[in-house]
């Protein structure tokens, strides 16, 4: 409002009549609000979208007769621990028939980057850290268009052959371990997980 000291519009100097409002100042202040939750609201969105929010889910794209998904746990939930995340989502594959299957672990894969040795040496680490027996073999070899670490043995007391691989896809790093029983299914197991997807 213009007093009797302040007759003249401070933006433009032209003469007001007393008691008239001078808009120039409201809308000012409107506009610094609008510039400032604007700037908030670009905030926000670069924070979301910088947060790890749900991981892209492994399938196994071909899957031969008698074969199911029998399990599934999303990443999100977090009640798995990762090898290198603090959490992990699993999946399950199971052979009807001959109960054969396949447990596939997912989690974000580390910032770094994962060297075909390193993954071999992941791969026989978690063999003998899950299953308490030295791996008769490990290596590495291309899998889901990768490379992948791998170990793998014959359990005499359970008369069934374990398999463990890891690799990354797409920044998702895949625990993967399959149990069969004869030797024969082993290239039926490794045509399934050399179909994974994201």
């Amino acid at each position: 409002m213009v007093s009797e000291d302040n007759q003249f519009c401070p933006e433009c100097g032209r003469p007001l009549p007393v008691g008239e409002a001078v808009e120039g100042k409201s809308n000012k202040k409107k506009l610094a609000g609008i510039i400032i939750a604007c700037i908030v609201a670009v905030i926000v969105i670069v924070i979301i979208a910088a947060s790890p929010g749900a991981l892209p889910r492994p399938t196994i794209d071909y899957m031969p007769t008698n074969w199911i998904r029998f399990g599934l746990t999303p990443y999100e939930e977090g009640i798995y621990e990762g090898y290198y995340d603090d959490q992990a989502g699993v999946i399950q594959y199971l052979n009807q028939v001959t109960y054969d299957s396949i447990s596939i672990l997912y989690e974000r894969a580390p910032k770094w980057d994962l060297n075909p040795s390193t993954l071999e040496q992941d791969a026989d680490g978690i063999f003998r850290s899950d299953l308490g027996y030295i791996p008769d073999e490990t290596g590495i070899m291309t899998m889901a268009g990768t490379i992948a670490g791998y170990a793998k043995g014959y359990d005499s007391g359970l008369d069934v052959y374990d398999l463990e691989l890891v690799l990354v896809l797409d920044q998702v790093y895949l625990d993967i371990y399959a149990v069969y029983y004869p030797s024969e299914v082993e290239d039926q197991i490794l045509d399934m997980i050399d179909s994974i997807s994201l």
